[in-house]
């Protein structure tokens, strides 16, 4: 097999990182001065500092921005705003009273964003109040119609990379948000438990006139922990056994019911040793504590990453009206707009329409249609103007709701290790619980005793330091891991990524980057300020992959402001030919080569991917594109753990492209297989191990390989697509942050060692002490804090840079990305 012959100033080698001066994601720039990682980020940053609200940067929390891309630049659908508006205008009963609307917002990750939208807002007349909800994602607004246009102003706000969507009506409310109120009441439970039952530490007679009812006091806090707190558990491990499978939580709720059940009967029996009161309030709280710790962590990253979901769920019908996708039938005539993606199989009723398969099939090169061809669901319409349809199916039986469908339940919790470990250990707990208790009692020791050491057993195997040290641990690497510029999205991530086997990836937005680039960039330097301004308007608006490659060019020339001669008119498409702006006595086009060309101009061109820009017909410049390669590609595939197997390449792309690219990369042939549907890439993946296997993809075509896979993991895009798959999503442009995050993975493993050690050396130690009957609540009381706090620093993490390679090996020049290889080698 051929091997690829890389320069180590490549971007294929990655190079020197930067943080982009906006969103602070890590990037690679293609010149001294580039301090941007997109034409999205400097253009909100230039619209920021221009506002003078530059103040913004100051707010900014670290690494809680993620790229803009094109979400500046991109036209949403605000039907559903100029109805709610309405209807908000119409419910307002009382003129002098501003009108008030709720709905969803995309974008907020920080202080900042709320600064910054409140600034926005407030200084438009007419405004009176908003209210952003970081926690929920949402937005009130209060304002009065006759004086600010409240849809204007989304549009506004979309410029700065906030988008306004219709509200979430489904009345989930964060797991967070239940649990702070569980954990705030379980902390008031707790402090009033130790109050009351300080006395009887303290030596308070039984004969006290107030003993009984300092003990009721007592009894009654540690019963509200259990059933306002402890219920959170007993209801995760019941599910969890229903499913057949032991959860972290059974071990939890079998000590919460122990230790209450035997305070209940030393209360009502007057044996003290055997009121675990305090124990009961203080191990809800701690453990609701580590799991809201988690909790917390988790939904922040899933907000920060959270977008636009890439379906509309209406569609408008030709009369104008709009209508929710369950209620399309066969036959129905819909307009599909500019940028929107089909949801249902359709023919289409234009004379021609441009759309692209990237969605289904993930091949980025877009495709015309004629008349009466039957579009597949997924298909997205590219042309500028909306196209008219017949719809061919119904929504329940369309191929784009089977990909875009969540798993109906995502286990969060890990397959093996604890799982497998779980049941023995709650067996042993068990069994010498009952064992004690039956040999104190043989020896004449009494029920009473025997109990008290049955309870103690059960109350010092508690996992409490896991409970706490655990979900400590997993926030403090995905801070480590956004440092990266990854965000991990599920509980289930980290103690499965040790379990990876193999390396499996989607070709087109994943090994590559989401756009061509230029092959030449001196056809673009060469341009003269008019010929500038004409590529701007021909670009500006189109969805084609090359147009959006140039437009972002354009932007960057005319440091996002447009370009002051906009020309008369507007732009032509012509589907599958290219697009017509007149601009005084010229006539610009942007297309295919020859198309518009003088007569006997055939424009050739041997590149596959290329367009002409011309003025009257005459030939201005030929621009020539390529598929790149994502930075520090061969470096970080060089630098994987030595236990995985060779990677493989599963794509819906043509088989000659997907070989060339294997290649390229150094990718045995065998390992990447082109030509793949949704369906097939999954079933193909299976083959491979997927069950041990990390999936990258990028597209809703690779949600079903997402789902068979052990992990799954997308780049972030304008659109959200992999979402309800995706175990993680990263921000940077490279993929030098695979090993890293591996390294962070066997930081983990490390960690998680020392706490199972010492949990496993302390629950000897104390069920030792129960045995011998020694164990009483005072005892239990001041050890379980102790050892949550012992496990807390056994799991702290030191930075990344004492334990994780800030930066990939240095390659310089004539060396190869391999110190022992003359050239790279399959691998």
């Amino acid at each position: 097999m051929s091997t690829l012959q890389i320069d180590p100033a490549s971007p294929l080698h990655g190079g020197k990182t930067r943080e982009c001066a906006h969103c602070g994601a890590s990037f690679h720039p293609r010149e001294e001065d580039d301090l941007f990682c997109c034409h999205g980020c400097r253009h909100v940053h230039d619209a920021i500092q221009d506002r003078g609200l530059g103040q913004f940067y100051d707010f900014r929390e670290k690494n809680a921005h993620l790229p803009q891309k094109e979400k500046p630049f991109q036209t949403g659908d605000d039907t559903w705003l100029q109805d709610a508006i309405e209807e908000a205008v119409d419910a307002s009963t009382d003129r002098d009273r501003p009108v008030k609307l709720t709905c969803s917002i995309t974008g907020v990750s920080c202080l900042g964003c709320l600064w910054l939208i409140e600034s926005l807002f407030m200084e438009r007349d007419g405004a009176h109040r908003v209210e952003v909800s970081q926690d929920t994602a949402s937005a009130t607004f209060q304002w009065w119609p006759e004086r600010l246009d409240l849809a204007e102003f989304a549009t506004e706000l979309a410029g700065f990379g906030y988008r306004l969507v219709p509200r979430d009506e489904s009345g989930e409310k964060p797991e967070s948000r239940s649990l702070a109120f569980r954990l705030g009441l379980c902390g008031a439970f707790a402090l009033n438990t130790m109050a009351f039952i300080l006395p009887r530490y303290l030596g308070m007679p039984s004969d006290f006139e107030f003993a009984a009812l300092i003990e009721l006091v007592a009894l009654v806090s540690a019963t509200l922990s259990a059933l306002v707190g402890g219920s959170y558990f007993f209801e995760r491990a019941w599910k969890s056994w229903q499913r057949g499978h032991l959860h972290m939580d059974t071990p939890i709720s079998l000590g919460i019911l122990a230790a209450y059940a035997g305070s209940v009967y030393g209360w009502a029996t007057d044996h003290a040793n055997l009121m675990y009161f305090d124990f009961v309030s203080v191990f809800v709280f701690l453990m609701l504590g580590g799991r809201w710790v988690q909790t917390v962590a988790l939904e922040k990253a899933r907000r920060r990453t959270s977008r636009e979901a890439p379906i509309s769920p209406t569609m408008e019908k030709a009369d104008g009206t709009s209508v929710p996708l369950d209620r399309l039938h066969p036959g129905d005539k819909v307009l599909l707009k500019s940028g929107q993606i089909l949801p249902v199989a359709s023919q289409l009723l234009d004379t021609t329409g441009q759309f692209s398969l990237a969605w289904i099939s993930g091949e980025a090169n877009p495709h015309t249609f004629s008349q009466g061809t039957r579009l597949p669901s997924g298909a997205e319409n590219l042309s500028r103007s909306p196209v008219r349809l017949r719809v061919a199916e119904s929504w329940s039986g369309s191929v784009a709701r089977e990909l875009m469908a969540s798993p109906e339940s995502v286990d969060e919790s890990d397959k093996s290790g604890w799982r497998r470990v779980l049941p023995v250990y709650l067996a042993v707990v068990i069994c010498v619980a009952l064992l004690g208790a039956a040999a104190w009692m043989a020896a004449g020791a009494g029920m009473a005793k025997g109990l008290q050491v049955m309870v103690s057993v059960f109350v010092v195997s508690c996992p409490c330091a896991l409970g706490v040290a655990l979900p400590f641990l997993d926030r403090q690497l995905g801070n480590l891991a956004q440092g990266l510029g990854v965000f991990v999205r599920r509980r289930r991530f980290w103690s499965r990524l040790r379990r990876v086997k193999r390396l499996i990836f989607d070709k087109t937005g994943t090994l590559t980057m989401d756009h061509p680039r230029p092959a030449d960039r001196s056809a673009l330097e060469s341009l003269s300020e008019a010929e500038w301004s004409a590529l701007y308007q021909l670009t500006a608006g189109s969805l084609h992959p090359v147009s959006r490659t140039l437009f972002a060019e354009t932007v960057k020339y005319f440091s996002g402001q447009a370009p002051e001669n906009s020309g008369e008119n507007a732009v032509e498409e012509v589907a599958g030919k290219g697009s017509l702006w007149t601009s005084g006595e010229h006539e610009w086009s942007l297309g295919k080569p020859g198309w518009r060309a003088e007569e006997g101009d055939a424009g050739f061109s041997h590149h596959a991917l290329s367009c002409e820009l011309r003025r009257n017909g005459k030939l201005v410049q030929r621009f020539e594109f390529k598929e790149q390669i994502r930075p520090q590609t061969i470096e970080a595939l060089a630098r994987l753990p030595k236990h995985l197997a060779p990677p493989v390449i599963l794509s819906g792309d043509v088989s000659r492209k997907v070989h060339a690219m294997a290649e390229r990369l150094g990718f045995r042939t065998d390992h990447a297989i082109g030509d793949l549907t949704p369906d097939e890439k999954a079933a193909t993946l299976k083959k491979f191990h997927g069950e041990t296997a990390l999936f990258v993809g990028d597209g809703a075509n690779d949600s079903l390989a997402g789902q068979a896979a052990l992990l799954c993991g997308a780049p972030f895009a304008d659109r959200a697509t992999l979402d309800s798959r995706a175990d993680f999503l990263f921000t940077s442009d490279g993929l030098g942050f695979l090993p890293r995050l591996f390294e962070l993975g066997e930081m983990r493993t490390n960690r998680v060692m020392r706490i199972f050690a010492f949990a496993a050396a302390y629950n000897v130690a104390t069920i030792g002490v129960s045995l011998a009957g020694w164990m009483n609540p005072l005892l239990a009381a001041v050890l379980m804090p102790v050892s949550s706090v012992l496990s807390l620093l056994l799991a702290r993490t030191p930075s990344a840079r004492e334990e994780v390679s800030a930066t990939a090996p240095e390659i310089s020049s004539g060396q190869s990305c391999c110190d022992c290889q003359k050239e790279p080698q399959p691998l």
